[in-house]
């Protein structure tokens, strides 16, 4: 359409910020939480709106238009983020009281815009959204308007809701996709000839967009490689434990009429502590993490002929994300663990799993740092 290339700080601007956002989030170091900044585009139906005025009752219609915002805004460990958000919507118009129209209407906005991230054991975070705002309509020579035009601007309240999925492609960069419901309240217009009149705004619209993270905690030692995969590290370290020997038998001899005794001959001590780590905010198991459960299973089987009394298996996260989500993800790293024990032979009742979250880290980081040592299920054999 004619004017496709209409946005609040010109196209070529909106390119140039693009780079900037990817140059920059490149550069950044692993980061969490804190400032971040979006672009979003995608394509908005303006919705049928009356015109009314003295003499003046028209309704008007719509092509599919396009919708573009940029936005920055800050992100808490809590799951809430708050953003301004500048916008831009425009749609043809279609046809006014069934007759073939023209014109267009054009919609430039600042919002002020909440959302709530809901906390996932993946890289998938559903959301949602509120924003309040105001906005600059324009109808650009909308007609016919009875026997003349609307060619006239106005600035109302304006405010929106958001319903929306998120996919974290990296530590600093995540995907997202939602739908926006924009209104304002109604417009005052004056048409060609000096009557006013009053029309109504809304638009509905479909947007993917990048959002790109650049204020959290700097993770500086405790930092890993973004595609780092989860490693087999052992506790720290793990304790041989040796079983008590079974009772020691007298054995009477004929040639001698004191008592002797023989030694049992010593069972073999296996380790009895265990750990897996995980990939960030991912309670998959990989093939390091399967190997340990194998060994720590083989082991446990092989202790006094299987007779182990108990096996504690303790789920942990970093500090990276929610409190909430990261409870949530150390329980069910726990449980996978447990299950992939009791898969391969070792008895569900042997078996305590028990989660802290980010409650009790190997390694002592501020609030927000990713940490691989931190992300870990131990497996413990109790005596």
């Amino acid at each position: 359409m004619a004017s496709a290339i209409y946005t609040p700080f010109g196209f070529r601007n909106f390119l140039t910020a693009i780079s900037l956002l990817f140059v920059l989030s490149s550069a950044s170091p692993a980061l969490s939480g804190g400032f971040y900044a979006g672009f979003s585009g995608g394509v908005g139906q303006t919705s049928d709106s009356d015109i009314s005025g003295t003499g003046i009752n028209s309704s008007a219609e719509f092509e599919t238009g396009a919708v573009a915002s940029i936005s920055v805004g800050y992100e808490y460990d809590s799951g809430w983020r708050n953003e301004i958000e500048l916008g831009s919507r425009w749609s043809d118009a279609d046809s006014i009281s069934n007759s073939a129209a023209s014109g267009d209407v054009r919609a430039l906005s600042a919002m002020l815009n909440g959302y709530y991230d809901l906390s996932t054991d993946g890289p998938f975070s559903p959301y949602v959204g509120l924003g309040l705002g105001a906005a600059k309509v324009k109808a650009n020579s909308l007609s016919p308007v009875a026997a003349t035009s609307i060619n006239d601007t106005d600035t109302a309240l304006a405010y929106q809701g958001i319903v929306g999925m998120s996919y974290q492609v990296s530590q600093g960069m995540a995907f997202n996709a939602d739908y926006r419901y924009f209104s304002t309240r109604d417009l005052d217009f004056n048409t060609g000839n000096g009557t006013a009149v009053s029309q109504q705004y809304a638009n509905h619209a479909l947007m993917l967009g990048i959002t790109f993270n650049f204020g959290g905690q700097t993770s500086g030692s405790a930092s890993e490689p973004v595609s780092q995969a989860a490693a087999v590290m052992p506790a720290a370290p793990p304790p041989a434990v040796t079983l008590p020997a079974k009772p020691k038998p007298e054995i009477l001899t004929a040639a001698v009429d004191n008592t002797q005794q023989t030694v049992a001959p010593s069972l073999p001590t296996y380790p009895t502590a265990y750990r897996l780590l995980f990939d960030w905010n991912s309670a998959a198991l990989n093939d390091q993490g399967m190997a340990v459960i194998q060994l720590a299973a083989h082991n446990a089987l092989k202790i006094e002929d299987g007779k182990v009394i108990r096996i504690l298996v303790s789920g942990h996260a970093d500090r990276s994300g929610t409190m909430k989500n990261n409870t949530k993800l150390s329980k069910i790293r726990a449980e996978k663990v447990r299950d992939a024990l009791v898969a391969r032979g070792v008895a569900s009742p042997w078996i305590t799993t028990e989660w802290f979250g980010e409650d009790q880290p190997v390694l002592e980081t501020k609030d927000g740092v990713r940490a691989a040592q931190n992300r870990r299920v131990e497996i413990i054999f109790k005596p």
